[in-house]
């Protein structure tokens, strides 16, 4: 903890306390000169201890920025992995709940009868909506394709007609579309079909927001495992 030959130390870094009785030998530094001119094993000795300063204070600085970066590192990826978590379980939840509404749903849709042929033209406007997947709006746009299928879904007699209509305008549906699917559809079973196809796109929506966050945080496992290595 002393000052060693041709250190800058200004002041001591260290403290030390004695836990019995003992006997401190000190010396001045104006020593350091004559004792250094007269006694080269003590300046061996000296050298030796200076190295072993400077390796100890090398090691504790790299050290201390290890730390530093990984605390910052830690706080960053905290962050970043915070909001595709909370996604994951918040679309989780939101999937348990709306498939607890898919059996009543699924039986009205059972009890459709209809054509090969009418089902295929009703299942190639639902995949090509899904294929095409979420569909990106100005309000304006929005607004105006929701008021039109709003309506519709009223005349077609649709229960929640304002919460469907979201779900359809989210992919891409017009009243064009559902026109196509109505005309394949017994009227009866029209506002049945709807509210299918309705929780259909909820179902690819919810897994879409589930698959995205996964991806997010598998990416920044990843980041990091090449950080790392």
């Amino acid at each position: 903890m002393g000052v060693l030959p041709y250190s800058r130390m200004t002041s001591v870094r260290g403290t030390g306390e004695a836990d019995q009785d003992s006997e401190v030998v000190t010396l001045h530094k104006d020593h350091f000169r004559e004792m250094i001119c007269d006694c080269h094993e003590l300046t061996t000795a000296l050298v030796h201890e200076m190295s072993s300063r400077i390796r100890e204070y090398t090691k504790n600085a790299q050290l201390d920025d290890k730390m530093m970066s990984l605390g910052k590192l830690s706080a960053g990826l905290a962050h970043e992995l915070n909001n595709p978590s909370a996604a994951v379980v918040r679309s989780s939840k939101e999937l348990a709940r709306h498939l607890e509404q898919q059996p009543e749903r699924f039986k009205k849709v059972l009890k459709i009868k209809m054509s090969d042929a009418q089902i295929d033209a009703m299942t190639e406007v639902l995949f090509e909506k899904l294929e095409q997947g979420l569909v990106r709006l100005s309000t304006l746009d929005r607004m105006d394709v929701e008021e039109a299928l709003v309506d519709w879904l009223y005349d077609q007699e649709v229960e929640e007609p304002e919460d469907v209509a979201d779900n359809l305008i989210d992919y891409g549906f017009t009243v064009e579309d559902l026109e196509k699917i109505a005309s394949q559809t017994p009227k009866e079973h029209m506002p049945g079909m709807v509210q299918w196809i309705s929780q259909m796109l909820t179902t690819e929506k919810l897994v879409g927001e589930i698959e995205d966050a996964s991806s997010r945080i598998s990416n920044l496992v990843l980041s990091i495992k090449s950080y790392t290595h």
